[in-house]
């Protein structure tokens, strides 16, 4: 673990260097994650033989197909498997070659950092207690400052060339050799890619830029999307449809797709809701692949897609740290702007979205909490779709005043779910929206979608959140609202099947 630099150090460095400050320099030195980059080397080093092995193994195939078949396209298939899968071996080495010395150029970069950091340590130590008479401290200070300075300069150039090295192979794919593979007589031709991969293409090569950038906010996003599309199935299972880092002053969006976009009979577009942050779509994720499965349970042999959209500026997850932009998250809870400015975004992203899906493919907007005021906004628009599903929702949004003001969806296909013990879909939450936000307005968030008024398919679903007390304050309030709740259990299977289509079976309560 790097060292902390001493309190007076660290001041000192600012007024007594220049830009890059040294504690700049050991955070960056400080981040790095040679264990991680060795734990990928050492597959990568299990590989290489694999693959050069089974080269030699085809192409000896392919001169015995040679000699015993009188039809060349066997030879010349063989050959080809052959020739890809030296081109995969060839990758897999050029990604060994430059993770190899970069591991080596981070961890002796660490170790020289710590080193040097500990001396101005005990150094900045010394000059506070055993000065010597007649010594003037500030040379001391500017001495100790710039001999770090130099040593973490020394170490820094090397690491930033060892990032350059690395982000020109970090984007190489060892499948690219096999896309163009000919296939065996009798067989299916080979897949052209869908413009879904190859747009996800694109965001995971930028993705992996970024996981190799000196910048440690941008790294820390990279990780947490890329953990995003793991567990929202892996590679075969999840796109990357959006990656955008630098939005919204660095919260950022993106937007995955679960399970094939492309083939899929159904699709649902998700928006969540306030605290939601695109560097933490994990456990969103979870609960996309739990709708699917009940999406396909409940209409079976038809497949099922659902795009995880966190493409606006949600409030509440502000990750830049900086307290004024926490406060301003904060506010931008207490009212809809933030949910009308997004609606434009979501409206134009679900038009290029139902365009990769299959033409045939019923497409709903889910959104939840204040991410369902963001749908009902943006359906305002005339939109690609067939239902719209408000969960737990706040309110409607001012531009809406009953489900007839939807373009291209009528009320019979705008259903709403909010469960009783939902603080969120309560008049308290106006009442402490206006609180903090100010009286512009008695309902902050527009009207409420559950209520008779508004016209919309009440859909009739008990929570089966765990009702746990907190300190005798009732339900688990967090529970009650959480997406989970909202899409699992009959709720999740409610709404499942009008994703399918089978609005039919949807049960229905009247408005409150």
């Amino acid at each position: 673990m790097m060292p902390e630099l001493h309190p007076h150090l660290r001041s000192w460095t600012g007024t007594y260097t220049s830009h890059p400050y040294p504690h700049d320099t050991a955070v960056t030195i400080g981040n790095l994650q040679p264990d991680q980059l060795a734990a990928a080397a050492g597959i990568l080093i299990g590989l290489s033989p694999v693959l050069h092995d089974g080269y030699f193994d085809v192409d000896r195939q392919a001169a015995l197909a040679a000699a015993a078949w009188s039809a060349p396209e066997p030879v010349s298939h063989l050959r080809a498997l052959a020739t890809a899968t030296e081109r995969a071996a060839d990758t897999i080495d050029r990604l060994r070659d430059a993770l190899l010395p970069a591991i080596d150029v981070f961890r002796q970069a660490q170790s020289g950092a710590a080193a040097a950091i500990t001396w101005a340590n005990t150094a900045t130590d010394w000059t506070q207690n055993y000065v010597a008479t007649g010594t003037p401290e500030a040379n001391l200070r500017i001495s100790i400052c710039r001999a770090l300075k130099q040593s973490l300069d020394g170490l820094r150039a090397p690491v930033e060339s060892a990032m350059a090295d690395l982000a020109g192979v970090i984007h190489l794919d060892p499948q690219d050799g096999f896309e163009t593979l000919p296939v065996a007589g009798g067989l299916a031709p080979p897949q052209a890619p869908t413009a879904t991969d190859r747009v996800a293409r694109n965001n995971l090569e930028q993705l992996g830029a970024d996981l190799v950038s000196p910048d440690r906010r941008l790294r820390a996003f990279a990780a947490g999307v890329l953990a995003g599309v793991h567990r929202a199935g892996g590679a075969d299972g999840a796109r990357l449809l959006i990656y955008d880092p630098a939005a919204f002053g660095g919260q950022g969006r993106a937007a995955i797709a679960v399970g094939d976009l492309a083939a899929a009979d159904h699709l649902a577009v998700l928006t969540p809701g306030i605290g939601n942050s695109p560097d933490e779509m994990g456990d969103t994720a979870v609960t996309a692949r739990s709708l699917i499965a009940q999406a396909e349970r409940v209409a079976p042999g038809e497949s099922t897609a659902v795009v995880l959209w966190f493409g606006y500026d949600i409030p509440l997850s502000d990750r830049t740290g900086s307290p004024a932009g926490w406060l301003n998250d904060a506010f931008a809870a207490a009212d809809d702007d933030a949910a009308r400015a997004g609606a434009a975004l979501l409206a134009d992203d679900t038009r290029w979205i139902a365009r990769l899906a299959a033409p045939d493919a019923t497409v709903t907007m889910i959104g939840h909490s204040m991410g369902s005021t963001t749908t009902s906004e943006a359906a305002l628009s005339p939109l690609p779709v067939d239902n719209i599903v408000l969960l737990g929702s706040p309110g409607a949004g001012h531009g809406v005043t009953t489900a007839d003001d939807y373009q291209g969806v009528t009320r019979e296909n705008v259903f709403v779910l909010s469960h009783p013990a939902d603080p969120v879909t309560r008049t308290e939450t106006d009442i402490g929206a206006v609180l903090l936000d100010g009286p512009r307005t008695s309902s902050p968030f527009g009207p409420d979608p559950a209520d008779s008024s508004f016209g919309a398919q009440v859909i009739d679903a008990p929570s089966t959140a765990n009702a746990l007390q907190i300190d005798g304050m009732g339900p688990n309030i967090l529970a009650e609202h959480s997406i989970t709740n909202y899409l699992t259990g009959p709720a999740g299977t409610a709404v499942a099947a009008v994703i399918t289509g089978r609005t039919g079976r949807v049960p229905r309560k009247p408005g409150r």
